[in-house]
């Protein structure tokens, strides 16, 4: 198997991807970079509330020397992050970077947070000359440029093709984005279904106090004609 030597005497299998190459620690004696590879193995096994290698390897279903193999090529496959950010309900960021919350957040956070992160950004600016037309961008959304939506889904695909970690994130943030809209026709639905139920039944039950208001005054007569005979029978 062809490999190559990195400045810091890291060895990378070039034939087996995907797979993350991670950062080296620091100097010898420093403390671990939070992007090391002993750094994300071990909140993988904070996450898997698993200490060996051995268990951590039966947590996910692998053999205990893909994890040997792991650590040999100082490389973490995307598919361990995924698969344990599913199983166990926490974050990607914090499992491959060590950054936010250890907890997943639920799709309803991530579709608002991605867009208003897609509402204000914009491109970085070369000069402050250049800055300052693109902030007036994201404040007034009749200079903002209408989508290409052809180039969009060109580029998602292209991203969705790459076989990288960007490839992880999009798929997770697609399906949070299906998953909102979908749920908000569904409540869409319940709320029409509701209102008919609820205008059929207002129906009904004026259809049902017109009946009774009739049959009352109906009653109301005839009492009134009883009333009025047993008075003439009393006076003849």
């Amino acid at each position: 198997m062809k490999t190559r030597k990195k400045e810091q005497n890291q060895l990378i299998d070039t034939e087996k991807q995907p797979t993350i190459v991670v950062a080296d620690a620091v100097a010898d004696g420093g403390p671990p970079s939070a992007t090391s590879f002993d750094a994300i193995l071990e909140r993988m096994k904070v996450a898997t509330n698993t200490k060996s290698d051995t268990a951590f390897a039966k947590s996910l279903g692998l053999y205990q020397s893909s994890v040997s193999s792991a650590k040999e090529r100082q490389s973490i496959p995307p598919a361990w992050a995924v698969q344990i950010a599913e199983m166990h309900g926490v974050s990607i960021d914090w499992l491959m970077f060590g950054d936010g919350s250890q907890t997943r957040k639920k799709n309803e956070e991530i579709v608002r947070e991605t867009v208003e992160k897609l509402q204000g950004w914009s491109p970085p600016a070369a000069s402050q000359a250049e800055a300052e037309p693109a902030t007036a961008t994201i404040y007034n959304d009749c200079e903002k440029p209408e989508s290409n939506i052809a180039d969009l889904v060109s580029k998602t695909i292209e991203v969705l093709q790459s076989r990288t970690v960007f490839q992880t994130a999009l798929e997770s943030n697609i399906e949070a984005f299906h998953h909102a809209i979908v749920l908000d026709k569904k409540i869409d639905q319940v709320e029409e279904r509701i209102m008919r139920n609820v205008s059929a039944r207002l129906d009904a039950l004026e259809a049902e106090n017109k009946q009774t208001h009739a049959e009352n005054q109906q009653l109301r007569q005839e009492l009134e004609q009883s009333r009025a005979q047993s008075t003439l029978s009393d006076t003849g």
